[in-house]
């Protein structure tokens, strides 16, 4: 059951070009508006494939899909499918989760009324960056807001605006919206995310800017103790994927393979019925 090729590496070219990593402490309420917020988490803008990513799943894939008796294309297929997909997450929220996590090493200080100002510095290289982060009580949580200045991707900024966003009062909810920093103020991306735990998170990428490639595309990711689900909109086809973090069984549900049905591996990464094995998609 040999899969069809669909290059999914368009989904490359929904990336923006960010950088960076993280910190997954929940933020928790502040006790009145004269102290700052609590810096968002990076879990917020983090979604980890691990399964996929951190035990060399690619190269396996690549070696089982070489015998003739190949018994694993379930697995080999959804590995195409979630490297893709960890790639665009790689190039587009990587850097800007990288630059929230300065914020913690950082004073915050109160610079209007209910608004406060985190200043740190990103270096990468010769490029040196100066990083403003903006937090401001409105009520019902917190508006953020996080500006670049200085010479950042060969490009040289000045009070850049790189992405906006609200928490709810207790931190554990908000959305984010990104920028190109391509001299526009259009909006491009939007994240919604909800964190409670370190196994209980539910994220969603959508590209939203006008006339951009893949404009409407979603990528929706969950986290619910051992089992991660990612689910890929576009083009009016739905893909998911699922999978046990702990035992590596898991299934694929896509158009373009096993006629559109869904398709399991278990614990060896085997191809199964899906009625004798794997996780639902």
């Amino acid at each position: 059951m040999k899969p069809t090729t669909r290059t999914w590496l368009t989904l490359c070219a929904a990336s923006i070009v960010f950088w960076g990593c993280g910190s997954d402490d929940p933020a928790g309420p502040a006790d009145s508006t004269e102290q700052a917020p609590d810096v968002p988490p990076t879990s917020s803008m983090t979604m980890d494939f691990g399964f996929f990513t951190n035990s060399g799943a690619v190269a396996a894939a690549e070696t089982a899909s070489m015998s003739a008796a190949a018994t694993k294309w379930n697995w080999i297929t959804a590995v195409v499918h979630v490297t893709a997909m960890n790639l665009v997450t790689a190039v587009a929220l990587e850097p800007p989760a990288h630059a929230l996590a300065l914020a913690f090493d950082a004073e915050p200080k109160k610079v209007g009324d209910r608004t406060y100002r985190w200043e740190y510095v990103w270096r990468e290289g010769s490029e040196r960056v100066e990083i403003d982060l903006e937090g401001a009580w409105n009520g019902n949580g917190t508006d953020w807001a996080l500006y670049l200045s200085g010479n950042f991707d060969g490009k040289q900024l000045e009070d850049e605006l790189w992405f906006h966003g609200q928490t709810s009062d207790l931190g554990r909810d908000g959305y984010w919206l990104f920028r190109a920093l391509d001299g526009t103020t259009e909006d491009i991306v939007r994240l919604d995310w909800n964190v409670e735990g370190e196994r209980d998170a539910e994220l969603s990428l959508e590209i939203i800017g006008e006339g951009r490639e893949n404009t409407g595309s979603r990528l929706a990711y969950s986290v619910d103790d051992t089992i991660i689900r990612v689910e890929w909109r576009d083009d009016n086809q739905v893909s998911y994927v699922t999978w046990d973090e702990t035992s590596g069984a898991g299934s694929i549900l896509t158009p373009e393979f096993n006629e559109g049905r869904r398709a399991c591996w278990d614990e060896e990464q085997e191809d199964v019925d899906c009625a004798d094995g794997g996780i639902g998609a």
